[in-house]
């Protein structure tokens, strides 16, 4: 998959924190309290369980918990983040 943000060698043309800003409406579309997200890195599925005004919750079945700042959220999707750092939709 051709990933947003990169150049033809896949390096990075625009500084994680601008990405962040930049993805911040689509990620919160794309990432909802209640669905299922594949984590690559680990190869578990996590439920986004809960979100405040800093941080999303992931909790994978078997009991391992993911954190992430609202502002970096989009950093994970599928289309920007680097091969094996996706948090990809799964149902």
């Amino acid at each position: 998959m051709k990933k947003k943000f990169r150049n033809e060698k896949g390096q990075l043309t625009v500084k994680l924190d601008e990405i962040g800003k930049l993805t911040q409406k689509t990620a919160n579309s794309y990432y909802r309290v209640g669905r299922i997200y594949l984590n690559h890195m680990d190869d578990e599925e996590y439920v986004f369980i809960a979100k405040d005004e800093v941080v999303a919750h992931f909790q994978s079945f078997s009991g391992k918990n993911l954190f992430i700042p609202l502002d970096s959220l989009g950093t994970f999707l599928p289309y920007i983040a680097s091969e094996g750092m996706e948090l990809e939709f799964v149902e």
